[in-house]
């Protein structure tokens, strides 16, 4: 079945719909069902068959044919050069096999060849020693024996007599390395298939720039990014060329006092790090970040009293809270740490408890567990307010919560803002939501800037297509309105070598 997936297969493994995605087992046409991106559970089966047979047998068989060879010589030879061949073979049989197979993954490189070669040499050892000592066997037998005293030559008994006799065992035993090697191989991630139509990203003729649209009558923006890059260098082997991981890859945009900006775009577009650039919760490779006109970290602003103009709601409630501090404390601790003293802080956390809708007296002296996931999230807006900042960064702080305690915790950051006077930069793959949230909408593509301009200009009438795409995606109930076919297929490109153009 996996030799003949491409025949035998009902379709094609990779294609995804969006009307078709998750249908049950037992579905017409889908005997298996569809997956989320509406990919056919029965295709992809056969097509991963086919890909685990051949990272489990291919470097089985290159280790079967090497390490029959060596082990067939040492054991017939014998003496020294026995020693030599097995002592070497001893060296890479000391480590453990995952072990190794990690440590040659590393510095080869990524790449199905490279893997191949991993689990080759990963199996070499064991099948040469069994080869060697079922070699040693059968060299002494009488048979042998005679075969060299008619005046055979070494290359012919060992085609005669020895190779008949040990290839048996040497077989079995490497036969039951298959498995091994599925398991081996399972780490690695399978090959994507990326439908990119490669298009031109410059700018339509007669089209102002997206990034200025908007923009024009302001003096100066409150927050500015200018060339923001950050690339995590990744090994690529001892002689291979240095590699990196283009996950913000020079963006610019400004921040208006007393907006909302959106940032939107697929998973690993670089949302989330531009969040963690802007709060210099790691250190960019190059550009630079200016709140008010200063640039932050210089004699004009310090990194401390920026982070307290300037701060983040998280996505993960639970795990942003300290678990062995109370409420109160989670939350006046920000101020102390700027200097408040600690009866001041406790008060500020007390009213702030009251003002993003919880009762003081029944959760001050409460710990993390013992609330649920919209409380928590509640407490982390608190948190962030605590050192009265002028931009909050919230990322993805309403994903994790049902649609009831989405909605309630939306419309309490639209009072906080204005209560507060407060600039949000709000991170979301909820497309509804951020239109609901936001003033102005940054899509991202593959660490890039694609589009900036005012929310109802992105959702209604798109720059750049990609922009579209994303929009045309968003779900709706409107049955005359329903997309026929999806506007993105595959996955996103690889970041480490980026392909020119998007795939919209």
């Amino acid at each position: 079945m996996a030799i003949f997936a491409p025949l035998i297969a009902p379709m094609d493994p990779y294609l995804g719909r969006t009307i078709r995605r998750l249908r049950p087992v037992g579905t017409a046409g889908f005997p298996l069902g569809t997956d989320e991106l509406g990919r056919d559970m029965l295709s992809r089966l056969i097509h991963g068959a086919r890909y685990s047979l051949m990272m489990g047998v291919t470097p089985v068989i290159m280790a079967f044919g090497i390490g029959s060879l060596v082990g067939i010589v040492a054991g017939y030879v014998g003496g020294k050069t026995n020693t030599v061949i097995m002592r070497t073979i001893d060296v890479f049989y000391a480590f453990p096999s995952v072990l190794l197979a990690v440590a040659l993954s590393g510095a080869l490189g990524a790449g199905i060849q490279n893997a191949l070669v991993s689990l080759t040499v990963v199996f070499i050892p064991p099948i040469a020693r069994v080869a060697e000592a079922v070699t040693t066997q059968v060299r002494n037998r009488d048979y042998v024996e005679a075969a060299r005293a008619s005046g055979a030559g070494g290359f012919t008994i060992i085609r005669v007599h020895v190779l008949g006799n040990v290839l048996g065992p040497i077989f079995v035993y490497a036969t039951g390395l298959i498995s091994v090697s599925m398991i081996l191989a399972s780490g690695r991630r399978p090959p994507r298939r990326d439908d990119l139509h490669h298009l031109d990203l410059l700018q339509r003729p007669g089209r102002r720039p997206a990034q200025r649209h908007g923009c024009e009558d302001m003096s100066q923006p409150l927050l500015t990014v200018r060339g923001l890059v950050k690339h995590f260098p990744i090994a690529s082997g001892l002689f291979g060329p240095k590699k990196v991981v283009r996950a913000v890859d020079g963006i610019d945009f400004d921040v208006l006092d007393g907006e909302t900006l959106g940032i939107v775009g697929e998973s690993g577009c670089g949302k989330s790090t531009t969040a963690r650039l802007l709060m210099h919760l790691m250190d960019p490779t190059k550009g630079e970040i200016l709140f008010d006109g200063a640039k932050v970290g210089s004699p004009d602003l310090s990194l401390s009293e920026y982070r307290r103009q300037v701060q983040m709601v998280f996505q993960d409630s639970y795990a942003s809270l300290n678990p062995r501090l109370t409420i109160e404390s989670s939350i006046a601790f920000g101020p102390q740490v700027h200097g408040v003293p600690q009866r001041e802080a406790i008060e500020r956390a007390r009213d702030l408890l009251a003002k993003v809708g919880l009762e003081p007296s029944r959760f001050a002296g409460r710990y993390p567990h013992e609330l649920s996931g919209g409380q928590r999230q509640r407490i982390n807006i608190a948190r962030a307010l605590a050192l009265q900042p002028k931009v909050v960064i919230l990322d993805e702080a309403v994903s994790a919560l049902d649609k009831s305690v989405e909605a309630q915790v939306l419309n309490l950051l639209l009072d906080l803002k204005e209560e507060f006077k407060l600039t949000y930069i709000f991170i979301s793959h909820d497309l509804h939501v951020v239109r609901y949230m936001s003033d102005r909408v940054m899509v991202m593509y593959l660490g890039k800037v694609a589009e900036i301009g005012p929310s109802e200009a992105i959702f209604d009438d798109p720059f750049h297509p990609y922009s579209g795409a994303l929009t045309r995606s968003m779900p709706t109930m409107d049955p005359d309105n329903r997309t026929e076919q999806a506007p993105l297929f595959g996955d996103p490109p690889n970041p480490i070598d980026p392909p020119p153009g998007c795939r919209c």
